[in-house]
């Protein structure tokens, strides 16, 4: 979880933007990098772990945690996979949710960890 919220904080950074309070974009990603370790990476159920983990409004969720190890290639993941390909529809679903206008295309992101790439995003978000 601390390694979402410190790379969306980067994200809403670059866009002068950020998610409502009440967004759970962790079940979003949780998923998604649940489903992705296991299928493109490898990783065996073995190599992670549940806790509890106290979500906003004080529901409690057993999630997987993964060995630090890893932390790297979650990174990566959530700049060249997650935050290109799902992000903008977790931010129209969060916006249609709320009322608000969404946001436009999906476009692509800068990823961090390919510092050749110019670091303006392009992925309009009103």
């Amino acid at each position: 979880m601390g390694e979402l919220f410190k790379h969306l904080y980067n994200l809403e950074a670059l866009f002068n933007r950020s998610l409502d309070e009440h967004a759970m974009i962790e079940i979003s990603v949780g998923l998604r990098w649940t489903r992705y370790a296991r299928e493109v990476v490898g990783i065996r159920d073995q190599q992670r772990c549940k806790y509890a983990h106290v979500c906003q409004g004080g529901r409690i969720e057993r999630v997987w945690a993964y060995v630090l190890h890893y932390v790297t290639t979650f990174d990566k993941w959530l700049w060249e996979v997650y935050f290109p390909q799902h992000f903008p529809d977790y931010a129209r679903y969060r916006a249609r949710s709320i009322g608000l206008p969404a946001p436009k295309t999906r476009k692509q992101l800068p990823s961090p960890m390919n510092c050749t790439q110019a670091m303006q995003p392009s992925f309009e978000w009103e």
